[in-house]
């Protein structure tokens, strides 16, 4: 674990994150998928309002899918 951090303590690229469709309000059922260059944790809501520490979270890395139905 140590060395895990000591790594990406090293690592100077920003980290990037990407979520298709972007944002705003949708009538019917949305697929949305997550991209993530490095572990994340990404937290959402699901009624347009701005995410919190206390909105839920998905834990990621690489690429999820959440699908609003």
């Amino acid at each position: 674990m140590i060395k895990v951090v000591y790594n990406q303590s090293k690592d100077k690229q920003p980290s990037s994150t990407k979520a298709t469709p972007g944002n705003g309000k949708y009538s019917g059922p949305v697929e949305v998928s997550f991209e993530t260059s490095e572990p994340a944790t990404i937290y959402y809501t699901l009624d347009g309002s701005r995410p919190t520490f206390q909105s839920q979270t998905i834990r990621l890395s690489g690429r999820a899918k959440l699908l609003k139905r």
